[in-house]
């Protein structure tokens, strides 16, 4: 197989027109038909562009491998766990954060989890999770007061 079949195969495997393909790259249609054709290949820059389009390897438009088997509904899959995987984590920064401010009242350990989850919090700032902030700022707060209070 060569690499204007490659190019015409993954197109059609993402139901794409030529048209919409050279749209979304900002290349005329003459280029694509060009492309799998076999009378030009697409610059390394457009090659790039082409592989993130078509969800496809730069190996899999040069014949290096043939195409991955990854349905839109399996990426779609991958991508809500990785969301739900983030919400969790989310809430256990701020749950964290808020158990630090309850142990802060009650405990002489105040200091101590304070500066758990302020350091805790931190990590998970670095991934720019939604209540990361949020968690950062009681943690600061309460770790302040724990030193001011001491």
């Amino acid at each position: 197989m060569n690499i204007g079949q490659n190019i015409a195969n993954a197109r059609k495997k993402n139901n794409m027109s030529q048209e919409d393909l050279a749209n979304l790259l900002e290349v005329s249609r003459q280029s694509i038909s060009l492309w799998e054709t076999d009378q030009t290949i697409p610059t390394l820059d457009k090659l790039e562009t082409l592989c993130k389009v078509l969800n496809v390897s730069a190996d899999t438009i040069i014949g290096r491998e043939s195409f991955p088997i990854v349905s839109n509904e399996t990426l779609q899959e991958l991508s809500n766990k990785k969301r739900k995987r983030e919400k969790y984590r989310d809430i256990i920064a701020f749950v964290l954060a808020c158990i630090s401010l309850i142990t802060y009242r009650l405990f002489p350990l105040g200091l101590f989890t304070t500066l758990i989850s302020f350091i805790l919090a931190l990590t998970i700032i670095k991934k720019e999770n939604i209540f990361a902030p949020y968690s950062m700022a009681i943690s600061l707060v309460f770790f302040v007061a724990s030193i001011i209070m001491y």
